[in-house]
């Protein structure tokens, strides 16, 4: 995702043009060439666990309905913050019944669909939990989307202009246009902005030690007399007077107060400036 709140899908390692749906060829034979010229193209695409059903049954003809299911699948996640689909990575036969685990097990006009699939005897009979039990807390628009993603039917699975159309988009909160989104602070003005804060904290402590340090040597002299260190650190508050009292009560007082204030209860802690670099790895 883009700083203008722009999501892309650019993963293209396998990927191949194609016009149109080639879920089926229109003989039911996979491996023909759909009456188009196109050869079979291969089933290992996407990684499995958002990869279509009809990949995982194998199939050779297939079109961007594959990628429209993957969709559904990114959706979800973002959804729950937590894979839909996260069992057997390492089996198709066990992401397949992670699927019907929760969408049950394909309809007879979806498994008709799939007769020629090398791998449809694996078909899982399952009655499924449903989308509702998995998401509880979302609205009928965004289950409605979700399932016309999530459809088992290449030919009956939601295109990626009908989704924009769907009334998912329509309804609150609607989608907010580039400028409107709130935007992290690039990383590089965030560490600026840090090494900044951090210059000026090293500037008021030192600032604050050599206030102190006046105020100690004033109650050193300890003879009533004011001095020309009073007069530099601000001279007593109290019509000249010069005592201990005075200078503690003077403006040289104050000042170290308000950069006490400054720095915090404790003015020789640790800057947090190297905590807050070492979190900005984990920003955007």
């Amino acid at each position: 995702m883009n700083g203008d709140g722009v999501l892309k899908i650019c993963d293209f390692g396998l990927a191949r043009v194609v016009e149109g749906s080639a879920a089926l060829a229109p003989s039911g034979r996979l491996g023909s060439d759909n009456g188009g010229g196109r050869n079979a193209m291969s089933n290992q695409v996407a990684t499995r666990n958002f990869r279509a059903p009809e990949l995982l049954y194998g199939a050779r003809l297939y079109g961007a309905e594959v990628d429209m299911w993957s969709v559904g699948c990114i959706l979800a996640q973002l959804l729950l913050r937590a894979p839909l689909l996260s069992a057997d990575l390492e089996s198709d036969f066990g992401m397949l019944k992670a699927i019907t685990q929760i969408l049950g097990s394909p309809s007879a006009e979806a498994q008709a669909e799939y007769r020629d699939f090398p791998e449809s005897f694996r078909i899982v009979e399952s009655a499924g939990c449903g989308l509702r039990a998995k998401f509880p807390s979302d609205d009928e628009p965004t289950l409605a989307l979700l399932g016309a993603l999530l459809e088992y039917q290449p030919s009956r699975r939601i295109s990626a202009a009908e989704a924009l159309r769907h009334p998912y988009f329509a309804a609150e909160p609607l989608p907010k246009e580039g400028a409107q989104l709130l935007r992290p602070e690039p990383r590089a003005d965030k560490e600026a902005r840090l090494r900044r804060e951090e210059e000026e904290r090293d500037q008021a402590r030192e600032q604050l030690s050599a206030l102190r340090g006046q105020r100690a040597a004033r109650l050193q002299l300890g003879d009533g007399s004011e001095t020309a260190m009073d007069a530099a650190a601000g001279g007593g508050a109290g019509g000249g007077a010069s005592s201990a009292d005075g200078a503690e009560g003077g403006a040289g007082a104050g000042d170290a107060a308000l950069l006490d204030s400054l720095l915090g209860a404790d003015p020789d802690a640790e800057s947090p400036y190297g905590a807050r670099k070492r979190r900005l790895d984990f920003d955007f």
